[in-house]
């Protein structure tokens, strides 16, 4: 099992997210044509479309609609990698219990919802910072281009970047879930994690830095922090004694053995093992989590 990744769904997650940049991209082209090239809306004080007034709302029913229908072609593809990873948790689960199951499993039907709210907000935000913007390229008297650039800005950091975290956290909360009901399923009633590596730093370029900036955000868990108090440490002493206490000792947790491992999710691991109800929620910790439970 890759330490970098224990769930083995980053091939996944990555497909995804691509799909979405291309999608993205996609809209920006349509952007840069209809406000840069052929200003529909107005822009330039002499066209006479600005004389008649009304391009905000114009322009925020264009940009809703032109959003959604490049976007909703996704949905299929969003659905088949939440699908795989719930799968992929469904068969590493049974793997390590050593055992198959008998019963039906809830499935992926709720994350898969879920995961599309999430994406229609996402287009919801680009959507009104996108109109803001508009507002004040008329009120500024902003030329057609200079517009078109800074609205395929919006889409890039809003729009691609928060996608991107979207892609990698719903795989793999799809695999968290689909190990959990697995294990509920296999009588296992304790389970404990094993954290991933955070991967080393790459200097990346062009789609391939916009596809991953969410994901190397992580690195900022690395950044030195302000050493604790002695009071701080004591308490925290105190609440891992009374841990062990209430858990009999249990130790259930692998880590990779790596000295990279994320801050948060180590935590997570440490304070294992959960019971299924408790483990539910806590992976992924991060938008680029890609912990795994285990029985504990």
């Amino acid at each position: 099992m890759n330490s970098i990744d224990p769930t083995g769904t980053h091939p996944i997650s990555k497909a995804l997210a691509k799909t979405m940049i291309r999608s993205w991209k996609t809209f920006k082209k349509e952007i840069s044509r209809v406000v840069g090239q052929v200003d529909s809306f107005g822009l330039n004080p002499n066209s006479i479309i600005s004389a008649q007034g009304g391009q905000v709302h114009v322009f925020n029913t264009w940009f809703d609609n032109a959003q959604n229908m490049v976007m909703n072609k996704l949905r299929n593809d969003l659905e088949m990698a939440i699908s795989r990873g719930y799968s992929i948790g469904q068969y590493h689960a049974t793997s390590r219990v050593g055992q198959s199951l008998q019963i039906p499993l809830p499935g992926p039907s709720v994350l898969i919802e879920s995961a599309y709210l999430d994406f229609q907000g996402i287009m919801a935000a680009v959507l009104q910072q996108a109109t803001r913007a508009f507002s004040n390229f008329l009120l500024n008297h902003t030329p057609p281009q200079k517009a078109a650039r800074a609205l395929l800005m919006t889409v890039d950091k809003v729009g691609a970047v928060r996608s991107t975290a979207l892609a990698f956290y719903a795989v793999v909360r799809a695999h968290a879930m689909g190990t959990l009901d697995t294990l509920q399923a296999l009588g296992i009633e304790r389970v404990g994690t094993i954290p991933e590596a955070l991967p080393k730093y790459h200097k990346l370029t062009g789609d391939e830095k916009v596809a991953t900036d969410a994901v190397i955000a992580t690195v900022r868990l690395r950044t030195p922090r302000p050493r604790p108090s002695s009071s701080q440490v004591t308490r925290a002493r105190r609440v891992e004694r009374k841990l062990e206490q209430a858990l009999g000792g249990e130790v259930d947790v692998e880590t990779s053995g790596l000295p990279n491992v994320c801050p948060r999710c180590k935590q997570i691991a440490k304070n294992g093992p959960y019971t299924i109800d408790q483990a539910r929620g806590l992976i992924p910790a991060h938008p680029s989590c890609a912990c795994i439970f285990v029985p504990a």
